[in-house]
C-alpha cells in the first residue's frame, strides 16, 4: 500500500484586519482543509495549553482573569506596547504553536491544506511547512476601521496594533500569489477563483 501523499500546503498571511480569516474561509469552501494559528496559539495559552505555564511565569498572574485564564485583551496591552515583550512572548510560543500545526497539517485528509497565521514570515515556525504564500494585502484606514467595528478596540489600541507589524510591502516581496482585499466581497471571491485552478494544477503535478 502506497504512503499518502503529502498535501500542498499554503500559509495565508498579512497584516492584521487585512481580511486572512476571509479568505481562508473561501478556500475552505472550494474544499481545503484549514489551520487557524491564532485559534491554535489560543488554545496553547488556555490554562490546560502547553504555553500557559511559561507565558505566566514570564508576564506574571497579573494577566489572568478571575477565572484563572489569560485574559488575552491584558496581555495584547502589554506585549503591544513593549517590543521587548512581545519579543519574549513569540519566543515562548511559536515553537509551541508551529508544533501543533505540523500535527494537524499532517492529520489533513485533503489534498490541499490553508494555514493562516499573521507572523508567518517573521520566524514562526509555521512558515517551513508551506509550499506557497499567499499575502492578503490592504489599506491600513480600512484596516483600522475592521479592527474598531468587529473587534470593538478603540483607535488608539488599533493604531498601536497596527504599528506592531512588519510592513505589508516587505511582506508582499515574498509572496508566491498577492490578493487585494480593498473592495468587495465579489471581488475577493473573484480573485480566489482565479487563483484556485493553479493551486489543483501545483498539487497533482
Amino acid at each position: 500500500m502506497n504512503p499518502r501523499r503529502r498535501p500542498l500546503v499554503i500559509g495565508i498571511t498579512g497584516n492584521i484586519a487585512a481580511g486572512k480569516s476571509t479568505v481562508m474561509r473561501l478556500l475552505a469552501d472550494r474544499g481545503a482543509t484549514t489551520i487557524d494559528m491564532d485559534l491554535v496559539t489560543r488554545d496553547a495559552l488556555h490554562s490546560n495549553g502547553a504555553g500557559f505555564g511559561p507565558v505566566v511565569e514570564r508576564f506574571g498572574r497579573g494577566i489572568l482573569d478571575d477565572t484563572g485564564e489569560i485574559d488575552r485583551a491584558r496581555l495584547g496591552r502589554m506585549v503591544f506596547a513593549d517590543p521587548a515583550n512581545l519579543r519574549d512572548l513569540e519566543q515562548i510560543l511559536h515553537p509551541i504553536v508551529g508544533g501543533i500545526g505540523r500535527a494537524l497539517v499532517e492529520e489533513a485528509d485533503t489534498d490541499v491544506v490553508v494555514i493562516e497565521a499573521i507572523k508567518m514570515l517573521e520566524g514562526g515556525r509555521s512558515r517551513e511547512l508551506c509550499d506557497q504564500i499567499w499575502v492578503v494585502a490592504s489599506d491600513e484606514a480600512l484596516q483600522l476601521a475592521r479592527l474598531q467595528e468587529t473587534r470593538g478596540m478603540s483607535e488608539q489600541d488599533g493604531l498601536a496594533r497596527l504599528a506592531n507589524q512588519s510592513s505589508q510591502e516587505w511582506k508582499i516581496q515574498q509572496a508566491d500569489r498577492v490578493i487585494t482585499n480593498t473592495g468587495s466581497m465579489q471581488d475577493l471571491e473573484r480573485q480566489v477563483d482565479e487563483l484556485w485552478p493553479s493551486v489543483i494544477k501545483a498539487e497533482s503535478s
